[in-house]
């Protein structure tokens, strides 16, 4: 332990982090890599976090997910809509749709409407619901209503 304590990078030390985030052996310091790298805040974590989402562990993936949605600075509607569509686990697509949602606007409307189509069934209602939520926002008051651009189940 005394090891592991000796080699925690600094918080600021960006391209120690990236190193540890994307090269440690050791999910859980990937782990810890990443959550410091959400946490930094700064806008050169955004693409080792889009990096990461490649991960073989999907708690170190979801770790990415959550800190990309939480940061301040401009996401790639991309990163995160790849994610939602692309990972290999149920969960974390479910959480970068929602994180998406969150972020993306206009922009995260294709990313919801291919989640339609999920096969982890979670996932696809939640994108049906995001969507729903999204057309009631366009229909303001006065304005007709649209026809449903989502088949009702």
């Amino acid at each position: 332990m005394e090891q592991l304590e000796h080699d925690e990078p600094d918080p600021d030390d960006i391209p120690a982090l990236k190193r540890m985030a994307l090269e440690d052996p050791d999910p859980d310091r990937r782990l810890a890599a990443v959550t410091l790298l959400g946490a930094s805040d700064d806008p050169q974590a955004i693409p080792i976090l889009a990096e990461v989402l490649k991960d073989q562990d999907e708690e170190v993936r979801l770790a990415a997910i959550q800190s990309l949605a939480d940061m301040t600075s401009e996401v790639p509607i991309e990163v995160l809509g790849s994610a939602a569509l692309n990972d290999p686990s149920p969960d974390n697509r479910y959480e970068a749709l929602e994180a998406l949602a969150d972020l993306g606007g206009p922009a995260a409307r294709p990313y919801l409407e291919r989640a339609l189509h999920d096969p982890d069934e979670d996932v696809a209602s939640l994108a049906e619901s995001l969507l729903e939520l999204d057309r009631e926002s366009d229909e303001g008051p006065g304005q007709p209503n649209q026809a449903p651009m989502v088949e009702q189940r």
